[in-house]
Parts: structure tokens; C-alpha cells; sequence
């Protein structure tokens, strides 16, 4: 499939053909341009894990998929819809790769080079984090359509939406791994000694230290860093 559809043909656009860690990292642009628009963010990408990552982000509107940049356009009904779905877009156009293979397939959609922030002409160098460089960008206009003023300052981190099903699935495979055959029942005197206890190691660390052992922040390591260095903190 393409990806779910909500047309709004005036909503930023972003392309952007990432593996699957720059994706990840992808997600504060997105959540940024959403905040600043008003609308979810249309995005155009490539690969089956751009689908997993963003299906369920609510910062994602419409989400299309080429299965290559680089083959022929003929060759590709994947290319061809993506092609007719430019055409048809009205809105800024975050163009978020600089190989010449995406500009091109830009190109051919006959987007005017006005409506296009070329993200790359503001690359500032290794110095910076990505994500903080993907907040510098959300900041840019294209000439010919300028956005609204920035609105409510984004985390420079990666948060990642899943479905709520993942949430039972996970729960119901860790019952299985660790023989627990029902709920686990913690008393009160124990969920407020383990309050106490984070509160002592943020002010102690100046780390938020939940995040550390925190299950969904170890899956988002994982997946940028590597899973072994996710669960290397426990």
C-alpha cells in the first residue's frame, strides 16, 4: 500500500529518503513542522520501515512510498503515483535529501524551485546534533510561500509513536519470557518507595532516571544506537 491518505494539498511536504536510524531521527522535523502549520506533515520516502516508524505518528498526514529513487521512472508505478501526487501539492516543500536522484524526482513534478526549502543549503557542518539541525529547518520558508511564526519549542530527541496493540503484544510476550501468569500486584508502600527513589537519583545524577530503564526509551536507543547499547544501561 502507499500509506494511509488524508489529502490536503496545502500541508508541508517533507522528502526525505532515509535508512531506518535517519528516519528515527526524522521525527522532531516532523513533530516541529506539525506544530508550526497547524496540520499533520505529508511525507514522500522509500523503504518498508519509513511505514513502521511514521504510520502512527500524528504528526505524519498522507505518507507516500517510491520502492527506488534511482531506477528508471518508467519502470515504477511506485513512481508514477509519487509523480502525480507532487502535482497535485500545493504547500512548502521541505526537500530533506541532497543526492541527485531526489532532486530530480522533485524536479520532474514540476514543483517551482520557490515553494522548495533545500535543507542542505543550510548544512552547518559535523559540529551539530541531528536533530537539533532538523529543528534549525523546520525554521526555514521557501520564498514564494512563507510559514507562521514558530510555535511551542520541540524536543530535540526522537519520540516514536507506535500502535496501542504493540503495547500487548510486548506485555504478553515478556509475561511468556519471564513465567508470569498474571498481573503483578505492587504495593502502595513500594510504588511510593520507588518515587522517592527516582526523585533521589535525578537530584542526585541531574538525569531524568526513569528515562534510564524507562522501556519504551530503551527501545528508541536501540533502534538509533544499536539494540545492545539500549539495554547496556541495566
Amino acid at each position: 500500500g502507499w500509506g494511509r491518505s488524508r489529502r490536503e494539498p496545502a500541508a508541508p511536504l517533507v522528502v526525505r529518503f532515509a535508512a531506518l536510524g535517519d528516519v528515527v531521527f526524522l521525527a522532531p522535523l516532523l513533530e516541529a513542522l506539525c506544530r508550526r502549520y497547524g496540520r499533520p506533515v505529508d511525507v514522500l520516502g522509500s523503504g518498508p520501515w519509513t511505514e513502521t516508524l511514521l504510520g502512527d505518528d500524528p504528526a505524519v498526514g498522507e505518507l507516500r512510498l517510491v520502492t527506488s529513487r534511482r531506477a528508471p521512472h518508467w519502470l515504477l508505478p511506485s513512481r508514477w503515483a509519487a509523480d502525480a501526487w507532487l502535482r497535485a501539492h500545493r504547500g512548502p516543500v521541505y526537500l530533506c535529501d541532497h543526492d541527485r536522484f531526489a532532486q530530480r524526482l522533485v524536479a520532474r513534478s514540476g514543483i517551482a524551485a520557490e515553494r522548495i526549502v533545500r535543507a542542505w543549503d543550510h548544512w552547518p557542518g559535523q559540529d551539530v546534533h541531528w536533530a537539533d539541525w532538523w529543528l534549525d529547518v523546520a525554521r526555514l520558508d521557501a520564498p514564494a510561500l512563507p510559514g507562521p511564526p514558530q510555535r511551542a519549542a520541540v524536543p530535540a530527541q526522537p519520540r516514536l509513536h507506535v500502535p496501542t496493540a504493540w503495547h500487548a503484544d510486548a506485555a504478553a510476550w515478556l509475561r511468556r519470557r519471564l513465567g508470569l501468569k498474571g498481573g503483578a500486584h505492587v504495593t502502595r508502600k513500594t510504588r511510593y518507595a520507588w518515587l522517592a527513589a527516582t526523585f533521589v537519583v535525578a537530584a542526585a545524577s541531574g538525569t531524568a532516571a526513569w528515562e534510564l530503564v524507562n522501556p519504551v526509551s530503551l527501545w528508541q536507543r536501540g533502534l538509533i544506537f544499536g539494540l545492545g547499547a539500549g539495554w547496556a544501561i541495566v
